[in-house]
């Protein structure tokens, strides 16, 4: 048991480090961090995982659907003759789309 307490410890103190590097490196989007923790259900980890996949392409999107599709979290919307024909989400960014995804069963 001893062993397993020594080894329990040192995974501690590597998770603490580890989340001191994150959050020096998120501390030029702490702005963007903030606004994220207003909508509900999305918390500090989250709101780092969405800036670290989205944002080397924000510039890119021009609102949030364009976001949500990119995400690949949108369904399309395909309608030919007035009929809505079988759509799927677009494969999207895996890592953002698993982030999203988790969190919502979460809430």
């Amino acid at each position: 048991i001893q062993e397993y307490l020594i080894q329990y410890r040192h995974l501690q103190g590597s998770l603490v480090e580890l989340e001191e590097q994150i959050n020096q490196r998120m501390n030029p989007y702490e702005k963007l961090i903030e606004r994220l923790l207003r909508i509900p259900g999305i918390d500090r980890i989250t709101a780092q995982g969405i800036v670290a996949e989205a944002t080397t392409h924000m510039e890119n999107f021009k609102d949030d659907r364009s976001f949500a599709a990119w995400a690949g979290v949108a369904p399309g919307n395909y309608r030919s003759a007035g009929r809505r024909k079988k759509v799927r989400t677009r494969h999207g960014n895996p890592a953002l789309k698993k982030i999203l995804i988790q969190n919502k069963y979460v809430c």
